[in-house]
């Protein structure tokens, strides 16, 4: 089915305190399109453009992160689900959906640049930006995690993951680690990147959904359905903070030291410092959203199914 969405990029425009904020609603009735199926979203820090990607769709929405309006739609030949911007090499990494496929662009002319056979259906990414490598989460029940350099655009390893099906990574590069969770398992796994080994287990009272990583406390995020997110401290991999807050999707900004969550019809911020709901901007429509954000312009965006 094809659905209908709605994308807000939500800025600050005071303080987080006062709990002022702007909000604009981007469009998706324009001349481009609405690429069916959202799966995810990746930031060009080069020309300043958020891609939004679709399973149901074999193009790319591009969006100009200044102007909050759609500008093209790019040609992937496939469906796409997962998305990674690679910095250093200025490239686009898109799997294409339900296939053992990666599909490389450069980020100037959105032209393919190569194809990657990874032999596994790829569902996530994640840069490490250290060692110019990403890593690929699958649907492999074990949990395997597999590794691309970057550089020469070829798969060169495979690593263990977290349980069965890895669903959300994140790196650290404080610490050259990445962090693999799993559907099924109630354990993050932290993976070093310099040896590509498994550096610890981490076990945790829920199954967590969604990770990410904040450098200002040094912690990685682990949000869990809707039960709890905890805090890992990335220097130790303890357990070390655990804030009462139901989500779904977990985005930071560590310049504020704060994370976004949204659950049922609002995007709630939260202070990592004190652990507690800073305050919630309604969204369109309740639903799964899908988020990202963008560091230069201090905006979040969220991708919501409004059918």
């Amino acid at each position: 089915m094809v659905k209908r969405i709605a994308i807000m990029a939500l800025l600050v425009a005071a303080t987080l305190a006062s709990g002022q904020w702007l909000g604009e609603k981007l469009s998706m009735l324009d001349t481009f399109g609405i690429p069916a199926g959202y799966q995810s979203f990746a930031y060009n820090r080069q020309n300043h453009t958020v891609y939004l990607s679709g399973d149901e769709s074999d193009s790319i929405l591009v969006i100009d992160a200044d102007r909050c309006k759609s500008i093209a739609r790019v040609g992937a030949g496939r469906p796409v689900g997962a998305m990674c911007y690679n910095p250093a090499e200025n490239k686009l990494y898109c799997a294409y959906a339900y296939t053992d496929t990666v599909a490389v662009f450069d980020g100037t002319s959105d032209q393919i640049l190569a194809k990657i056979g990874v032999d596994d259906t790829v569902w996530l990414f994640c840069y490490d930006s250290i060692d110019n490598k990403l890593y690929v989460g699958g649907w492999r029940d074990s949990g395997l995690v597999g590794v691309i350099d970057c550089q020469v655009d070829s798969l060169v390893a495979w690593v263990e993951g977290s349980g069965s099906y890895p669903s959300d990574m994140c790196f650290v590069g404080a610490h050259r680690t990445i962090y693999v969770m799993g559907d099924d398992d109630n354990t993050v796994v932290a993976i070093d990147c310099s040896a590509d080994t498994v550096l610890a287990r981490i076990p945790l009272a829920h199954a967590a959904s969604s990770l990410c990583y904040n450098a200002t406390n040094d912690r990685v995020y682990c949000g869990c359905w809707s039960h709890v997110i905890y805090g890992i401290d990335a220097s130790t991999n303890q357990v070390v903070s655990a804030i009462e807050r139901k989500g779904i999707g977990l985005a930071c900004d560590p310049a504020r030291n704060v994370l976004f969550t949204q659950y049922g019809d609002s995007l709630f911020v939260v202070d990592c410092g004190a652990g507690a709901v800073l305050c919630a901007v309604k969204l369109p429509s309740a639903g799964g959203a899908v988020m990202g954000y963008d560091l230069l312009g201090h905006k979040i965006y969220v991708a919501q199914d409004g059918g």
